[in-house]
């Protein structure tokens, strides 16, 4: 472990143990685990406020006014404007964001894992890990952790949020599947109120231990669900289809009938790494290569853009792979 290449010098981590997706940046190893909230946002830099300033305009040489309205939300540590908000948004500083984390969360169940920042501190991000053991099928090789994330933001991009994250070991795919009896996140807008809010997020966490339950319960039955090369092809080509639903010999040639095609190949890729050999014949083993494409080798601009996805994006594409499994 140790320091990583990355984004802005701003942005901090700290880790201890093995290294997750949101780790591809500068990350600050700290040996020992912390036990607090506080003391893992002290640990990871973020223990700055945001102040408001005005936004003035200049009308004419030397002649400013204030634009109504509008308030620039500032670092106060660096000075560096996060983002110009209305005047009806409000702050939430990021140790009040993550202030109920330990009543949540706290006791010898859970462990704090990691924690940062992205785009120079406008987004926050703090992660846990419920003491559970979950083995799919059983198998000592397809251990799941059961991360917990909380994130906050200053540019509007982001509600104080709370959400379920469950990680496979072996390759470190965030496993975000939407399950249908319990909920996987919880979010308060940045409003007076959003404090208020809290209770709503402790009752979500509340349920964690169900939606660990009916992923437990989907992948056993996904693990013993064998699929043989030409239906994985079959399930690969409906997770990607062509343009219309075509056959590639339908379709011209072209900028989106090869985008398809690389994508069919990246995840047959993903399937037939070493990591994935003990399922790569089972429909587990299917969303597994799909969520290794998406968190590890699907196209991004940056490394910003992808530990952004990682970290905040949506689940449509492992979504749409698990029905696909379940139907198979």
């Amino acid at each position: 472990m140790g320091t990583y290449a990355g984004m802005q010098d701003t942005d901090t981590a700290y880790f201890t143990g093995k290294r997750e997706p949101w780790h591809s940046y500068t990350a600050t190893e700290v040996g020992d685990e912390v036990k607090t909230a506080r003391e893992a946002i002290t640990a990871a830099g973020l223990d700055w406020n945001v102040v408001e300033r005005p936004v003035t305009v200049e009308v004419a040489p030397g002649v400013t006014t204030e634009y109504d309205g509008k308030k620039a939300l500032v670092r106060e540590d660096t000075g560096t404007v996060l983002s110009i908000m209305s005047s009806a948004y409000n702050v939430v500083q990021n140790v009040d964001a993550f202030s109920f984390v330990d009543d949540v969360l706290g006791g010898p169940d859970v462990r704090f894992h990691a924690a940062g920042s992205l785009h120079g501190g406008a987004r926050m991000w703090l992660s846990a890990v419920m003491d559970r053991d979950i083995y799919i099928g059983g198998d000592p090789d397809e251990k799941i952790e059961p991360y917990i994330m909380f994130a906050n933001s200053h540019d509007g991009s982001l509600a104080v949020s709370a959400w379920i994250t469950p990680m496979r070991i072996a390759c470190q795919n965030a496993l975000t599947y939407s399950m249908r009896n319990a909920r996987r996140s919880w979010k308060a807008r940045h409003t007076k109120n959003v404090m208020g809010k809290y209770a709503e997020a402790r009752e979500m966490l509340g349920v964690a231990s169900r939606y660990f339950d009916d992923l437990q319960t989907i992948g056993d039955a996904l693990i013993q669900k064998r699929v043989d090369r030409t239906q994985m092809n079959r399930m690969v080509a409906n997770l990607f289809p062509m343009p219309d639903g075509k056959r590639p010999d339908e379709v011209e040639d072209g900028r989106a009938k090869t985008m398809v095609l690389n994508r069919r190949e990246a995840i047959m890729d993903c399937l037939g790494a070493d990591d994935l050999g003990n399922v790569k014949d089972t429909a587990w083993g299917f969303v597994q290569a799909v969520a290794d494409w998406d968190d590890h080798h699907r196209h991004a601009k940056n490394t910003d853009i992808r530990l952004s996805r990682v970290l905040f994006g949506g689940n449509a594409v492992k979504d749409r792979a698990l029905q696909i499994a379940l139907a198979a």
